[in-house]
């Protein structure tokens, strides 16, 4: 492309007008707040122009539109015709290249639009916030199956479809084959992050739910299970508040909680009047939001408290619990269960946490969310998407590159980019392939599928020779550029190999399948079959198989409905299928059978019939040998683990990869009745899994004080050692169960007791765990606080600081932990909070006193290693303490611009250039930021500085073009964008 043709593309603006039925969210909640959020965040971009077509608005809309240049203009009213169908018609004279809608109801005006010829060209974007068929399992299925028809039929005629969350991409994408669905995950709501939360603790507990406004929605949102829930307590301290979006409709509801139990003294329902400092409001005063929905498409109110610093709990079938999953600790806000016992237990574990705990907690959730899913990075890709379909130019970006450099692509030379994508690995300065805790799993209320091997036992050594070699690369640096990516990157080559091995806390965990992956819980390719048999409605089924549908039809995880049926308990839709002729011997893509579904639904008639169709007792799973009998000891269905066993279970059988049996699975999930059971099978008390654990460390590991005792009593070891030579005191630590941990101090354990490779500590457990209770515990207790693990030299302030727990930072600086205290890298705990983007522990650390001019052993400064966290938050929070924005390290005299550039971090780079950081600076032999740019590969970064003048046929001291450079590294989509532009 010529220079020319190229400022010609880039100088077209791209049009954009979204349907809208207001522009400030009042009733129709998520719909317009998702829709105000894309306007203002796409109207960011100098080359598009925003508009928003509604009904009606006022004039003080249209200035706040204006104030973010966004355009808004009403729709000519049309007799006889609902407000929302006025859209249909655009006034004479708009222009616009791409047309946004929403759902059915602000969607099905585009198919009349585009009927015009003026707008005949006009790229249709279909966003999608519900699965009508889901919903409609809990009111009319036949009216729930028409509208996801429609749903389904508007975007085959759109152009681009977004999905609100990961729950509705998946289901959208297995509905839509053929067609590009991109998902967009909504983020942290800066209006709620002003919030303050009271720190007292009040001597009420109040549950806050937000409703919906439709009163359809009773029991598809779970209000039952919420009152439900309250009434279960039984404690008249805890109150449940209502915020209703029924105007008039408020006495209506209150009766039909109060027929759920509730007492009428614990129960307030106010309504919302639209004003979104009134829902603030709300946030400020109560304990916890929950979302007890049924089903969720994704959970804007629970976001929303998210966003205030609120403690929430969500539903597992919603797609904010699909997000948290993907965010450091979010998993311990699921309630996987419909069961308003389960959620009363979850409810009353929040608030026995201290509130400056469950504060702390809430606001490093909140931080953790912004750091995993932003505004900025979906719409810049939903941006591009909609001007290469409007004008056919084809943009690269670096979401298509995969972003920044990773270490497959660059080895040793790059700077390895740290994984967010996990519980484990934000929670610590980095993780090698952590599987999740047990007590985290036990929190979720699952067992998950990945698997762990065990840890290499010469760690100790290989972090020792890979300190040499750091040593031996500073001193006879390679000359030019390449000491730049070389220097650096084994800096963060090294810190990250050495926390692998320091910090990583492996403890037990099973590879035993997520139990809703066994058996399709999740809706990816359910037809009308699937969903009737769960519920265990035979009218439904007879009426669908008399319509030609196939009874052994499968999901996207190959499960049948009958496997469905067995899974969810439904006896006599098992035996309706059956004498249909549903086939009993089908197995599911992970090969389980109708016995494992049976043993998971837990019903031993189901399991007998299953039985009775020779289906091997012992039969393994294909993904990790699950039995029936080990599923049935998880979900702990004892009737159904006694008929196994009396049937001729063989109860020796384990699991594939870390080899644990019943007992562990039976330990680790606190069933004490089974784990009694299977003692009287004589399975041994200190039966060893692969990795050397215990039932005694499993049950420790998740805090099951019951079962702990059990096994106690039945003469279980308390003195032998499992994984990497942890005692149970490590496992009992990570649980933060100190009930626990003091039984384990009466045995004798040695309170500072190192694990073997390394040198772990049952404190620096539960601080890179954030059990604060346990942590004070131990403290006072006498545990040695000076104590680091013995590769790395990392101190326990450092833990504290990379899982990001601003209350265990300060109780260790209140037992006097030193605040500036270093690994063997020179890394302090604030160097570490900055590179890993933790703004509140950063800001924190400063105000505390830490000293910000302290550099690590190759001279990178606190600004430099925030730039690597690419979190503009955290940049901002250290520049504010008068630091040079051009300031160099001896690591090839980068700047933190050309820093954050070789890494291919453009947030950081974009937030730097904005607060006057010198582009034109280079590195020693005269690297370029376009140069550092190309080495990351990053065509995002390349894009935004040639925009701004950049030369991309300018050479460094090597001789070398950024062409060249990104040829080197092996970046093509990089060479690609370069070619045309060079000569």
């Amino acid at each position: 492309m010529s220079e020319q043709s190229k400022n010609n593309a880039e100088e077209r603006k791209l049009r954009v007008t979204l349907l809208s039925a207001e522009w400030k969210a009042s009733i129709n909640g998520d719909l317009t707040t998702i829709n105000r959020e894309l306007a203002i965040q796409m109207a960011k971009h100098p080359n598009v122009e925003v508009s928003v077509f509604l009904p009606q608005c006022s004039e003080e809309d249209k200035r706040d539109a204006d104030s973010y240049d966004v355009k808004l203009i009403e729709a000519v009213k049309l007799g006889g015709f609902e407000p929302v169908d006025w859209l249909a018609s655009v006034p004479e004279g708009h222009t616009m290249d791409c047309v946004l809608g929403h759902g059915v109801a602000l969607g099905r005006q585009i198919q009349i639009i585009k009927r015009n010829s003026n707008y005949s060209h006009c790229k249709w974007i279909q966003v999608v916030h519900t699965a009508p068929e889901e919903i409609g399992m809990f009111r009319d299925i036949s009216q729930g199956q028409q509208k996801q028809q429609t749903e389904i039929e508007l975007c085959q005629m759109a152009d681009q479809v977004v999905t609100i969350g990961p729950k509705l991409t998946e289901a959208y994408k297995n509905q839509l084959r053929k067609q590009d669905v991109f998902n967009l995950t909504p983020s942290i709501f800066a209006e709620f992050s002003d919030v303050q939360q009271a720190s007292e603790e009040g001597t009420r507990f109040c549950v806050l739910v937000i409703e919906s406004g439709d009163s359809e929605d009773f029991d598809v949102k779970g209000y039952d299970i919420a009152a439900k829930a309250i009434a279960d307590l039984k404690d008249k301290s805890y109150q449940l508040k209502f915020a209703s979006k029924q105007k008039g409709k408020e006495g209506e509801l209150a009766d039909r909680l109060l027929h759920c139990g509730i007492g009428r003294n614990q129960l307030s329902i106010s309504s919302l009047d639209g004003n979104r400092e009134t829902l603030a409001n709300l946030f400020s005063f109560v304990d916890i939001a929950i979302l007890p929905s049924k089903t969720e498409g994704f959970g804007l109110s629970a976001l929303e408290a998210i966003s205030a610093g609120l403690p929430v709990l969500v539903s597992d079938n919603s797609g904010i619990a699909e997000a948290l999953k993907e965010v450091c600790n979010g998993s311990q806000c699921i309630v996987d269960s419909e069961d308003p016992a389960d959620w009363a237990r979850a409810i009353k574990a929040v608030r026995n946490k201290k509130r400056y705990v469950r504060l702390a907690e809430a606001k490093s959730l909140r931080e953790n969310y912004l750091q995993q899913f932003s505004w900025e990075t979906p719409c810049d890709f939903l941006v591009e998407k909609m001007y290469n379909l409007a004008f056919g130019k084809k943009q690269t970006s670096e979401h298509e590159n995969g972003g920044a450099c990773s270490s497959s692509d660059l080895g040793a030379r790059l700077i390895v980019q740290r994984s967010e994508n996990s519980d484990v690995h934000q929670c610590t300065v980095t993780e090698q392939e952590q599987e999740p805790s047990v007590k985290e799993i036990e929190l979720q209320g699952v067992i998950r599928d990945r698997k762990r091997r065990p840890p290499n036992p010469s760690n100790v050594n290989t972090v020792v020779k890979k300190k040499r070699e750091v040593s031996e690369e500073v001193s006879d640096p390679v000359p030019g550029p390449a000491a730049v990516e070389h220097a650096l990157s084994i800096l963060e080559d090294m810190n990250s190999f050495a926390d692998n091995n320091t910090q990583s806390i492996p403890l037990p965990a099973t590879e035993i399948s997520n139990m809703k992956g066994s058996v399709s819980v999740e809706t990816s390719g359910w037809n009308s079959l699937h969903c009737a048999a769960k519920v265990g409605n035979e009218v439904i089924i007879e009426t669908l198989l008399s319509s030609g549908l196939d009874i052994n039809s499968r999901g996207k995880d190959g499960t049948t409905p009958l496997m469905m049926a067995a899974a969810t308990g439904q006896e006599k839709t098992v035996n309706l299928l059956l004498s249909k002729g549903a086939d009993p011997h089908l197995k599911n893509f992970m090969g389980r059978n109708l016995l494992h579904a049976a043993a998971e639904g837990g019903n031993s008639s189901i399991v007998m019939r299953a039985l009775s169709y020779d289906i091997d007792i012992n039969s393994k799973d294909d993904d990790c040998s699950a039995t029936p009998l080990i599923i049935a000891v998880k979900q702990n269905h004892i009737e159904v683990v006694k008929y196994l066993l009396q049937k001729g279970a063989d109860i020796s059988l384990t699991t594939e990869d870390i080899k644990r049996n019943a007992l562990h699975i039976a330990s680790q999930e606190g069933s004490v009745a089974v784990i009694e059971m299977l003692l009287s099978y004589d399975l041994r008390p200190d039966s060893r899994d692969g990795e050397g654990n215990t039932p005694l460390a499993c049950a420790a590991a998740c805090g099951q004080i019951e079962a702990v005792n059990c096994l106690l009593k039945h003469g279980a070891d308390p003195l032998l050692k499992g994984q990497d030579g942890r005692n149970l005191l490590h496992f009992a630590a990570q649980s933060g169960n100190v009930t626990i941990i003091e039984t384990m101090l009466s045995k004798g354990l040695d309170i500072d007791a190192r694990d073997e490779t390394q040198g772990v500590t049952p404190l620096m457990v539960c601080t890179k765990f954030g059990k604060l209770e346990a942590l004070k515990y131990l403290l006072e207790k006498g545990a040695d606080k000076s104590l680091k693990t013995t590769p790395g030299k990392v101190p326990l302030l450092s833990i504290a600081s990379a899982a990001g727990s601003i209350a265990a930072i300060e109780m260790l600086l209140s037992h006097g932990c030193n605040i500036d205290a270093r690994d063997s890298e020179g890394d302090t705990p604030l160097g570490h909070a900055a590179r890993l983007g933790n703004t509140e522990v950063v800001e924190y650390l400063l105000a505390q006193g830490a000293n910000p001019l302290l550099q690590n052993n190759l001279e990178l400064g606190l600004l430099h290693l925030a730039a690597l966290s690419d979190n503009a938050l955290t940049i901002e929070a250290v520049l504010s303490n008068n630091f040079d924005i051009n300031a160099r390290c001896s690591a090839a005299g980068l700047t933190p611009l050309l820093t954050c550039l070789v890494q291919g971090k453009l947030k950081a780079a974009n937030y730097l250039l904005d607060r006057g950081a010198d582009e034109y600076l280079k590195g020693e032999n005269g690297l370029t930021v376009l140069s550092a740019a190309a080495i990351s590969g990053n065509v995002a970064a390349i894009e935004m500085l040639l925009k701004r003048g950049h030369n991309p046929n300018s050479r460094d001291g090597d001789d070398k073009t950024p062409l060249m450079w990104a040829a080197e590294m092996g970046k093509k989509a990089a060479v690609e964008y370069l070619l045309p532009l060079t000569h």
